[in-house]
């Protein structure tokens, strides 16, 4: 979608992979959203292949002349326990050009964290929807009577998305107060495990781990009556929008760009809780959810692709001419 939005306006989009060969190859801006390759550590065959990248990006920068641009999505990488090469991440970070973020807060957290990158030249955009990729009309949920709200947990399955922990509040409760489906491919063996043993236990509890495909996703969602998300940290969530988008209210922490969404989009859409999620944070929720709400959905204007690849394409032909 960011692809196609940059294409619209007139601008020749290639996929770029983190290798040299695709650095190099590249055109006259490199737009990188997870450059994790160029500046964490794994394995040695990783560290190898990051060097090489690196020198690649540089070669790209000072010799070819051209632009690196990094897509702020996230602080650290979605693998946590990474480590950061002391070496080439101030490296990669006096490479960067420019700057593209999704909300005020993700901007102040990435100059508090790398300091460095404070007077690079950036732009603030919000994250698009995803109603370009529906396939059928999306609707609001009423909840009907004394029934159990339904709740959704999808996308990766990670242990910093706390998915343990909405499980076992949820299992907690009465399952004519609430259902909860966790979906979504998990690599974590421990984690799958807890998640399962949980659900084994719960009736309102249904574990689904594996890879959703769009179709099984967007009725995962549809069959929901509101998206959880109980993050232990965040900075941007495409879960939340891809929720919305579906008109879907999104209950979440407090956390990075979400506070940004809220203001966006309203209360009656994003519920925002501090601190961890609690049974009396969960209960509030819960009576949250039940209000009914506009059937014509959350507005999503300032989501909109077309704004959003029209401010991207000037403030990139701005670097360009520097």
């Amino acid at each position: 979608m960011f692809a196609d939005a940059l294409a619209s306006e007139g601008v020749t989009v290639r996929e770029l992979y983190q290798n040299a060969a695709s650095v190099l190859a590249a055109g006259d801006v490199l737009i990188l959203h997870w450059p994790d390759e160029f500046f964490y550590a794994r394995s040695l065959s990783r560290r190898f292949r990051g060097m090489r990248s690196l020198t690649a990006l540089l070669i790209a920068k000072y010799v070819q002349r051209k632009r690196i641009i990094w897509v702020g999505h996230n602080l650290v990488p979605h693998q946590r326990g990474a480590r950061v090469s002391r070496i080439r991440l101030p490296v990669f970070l006096r490479a960067v050009d420019g700057l593209i973020f999704l909300s005020r807060a993700s901007q102040s957290l990435f100059c508090e964290t790398y300091p460095q990158l404070a007077a690079v030249p950036s732009i603030v955009v919000p994250h698009g929807h995803y109603r370009s990729r529906e396939r059928s009309v999306p609707s609001v949920r009423d909840i009907a009577g004394a029934r159990p709200v339904r709740l959704a947990f999808m996308g990766q399955v990670k242990r910093y998305k706390a998915p343990d922990i909405v499980a076992r509040l949820v299992a907690s409760l009465s399952p004519d107060r609430c259902e909860l489906v966790i979906a979504g491919q998990c690599k974590d063996p421990d984690l799958g495990s807890e998640l399962t043993t949980i659900a084994a236990k719960a009736s309102n509890v249904d574990i689904q781990l594996g890879y959703l495909e769009d179709a099984a996703l967007e009725a995962l969602i549809d069959g929901a009556d509101a998206v959880i998300l109980p993050y232990r940290d965040i900075l941007n969530s495409g879960s939340a929008l891809m929720a919305l988008s579906r008109f879907r209210p999104v209950i979440a922490p407090r956390l990075g760009s979400l506070v940004d969404l809220q203001n966006e989009v309203g209360e009656a859409w994003v519920w925002l809780y501090e601190g961890d999620l609690t049974t009396e944070k969960l209960a509030a929720a819960l009576d949250w959810a039940r209000q009914p709400r506009d059937p014509r959905g959350p507005d999503l204007s300032r989501q909109e692709w077309a704004l959003i690849g029209s401010r991207i394409t000037a403030y990139l032909r701005q670097i360009v001419a520097r």
